[in-house]
């Protein structure tokens, strides 16, 4: 619901299962131009290092429910032009 709470958009909730398909979930997540990302590390991996995705049209990204390591952090914010919050708690 934060897309409602920035005052922009809507909400995109995908199948599940998608997040299991790093490549057809970076596709999925181009197509809906999503501007705010909630993603775990282990799928975040997947999306980032194993099919070069971009994110560009995301503009925070919220990492949330594992340990986000240094190494993946390192990354994606080297490729990445957005915020990145960490929100694992």
């Amino acid at each position: 619901f934060w897309p409602w709470a920035s005052g922009s958009g809507g909400v995109v909730v995908l199948d599940q299962g998608l997040e299991r398909d790093s490549r057809l979930l970076s596709k999925s997540i181009a197509y809906s131009r999503a501007s705010v990302l909630f993603v775990t590390p282990t799928v975040l991996h997947g999306v980032v290092c194993m099919t070069n995705a971009k994110l560009e049209n995301v503009q925070l990204l919220m990492v949330i429910g594992e340990a986000f390591s240094l190494s993946l952090q390192q990354t994606v914010e080297s490729s990445f032009d957005g915020d990145v919050w960490n929100v694992y708690g």
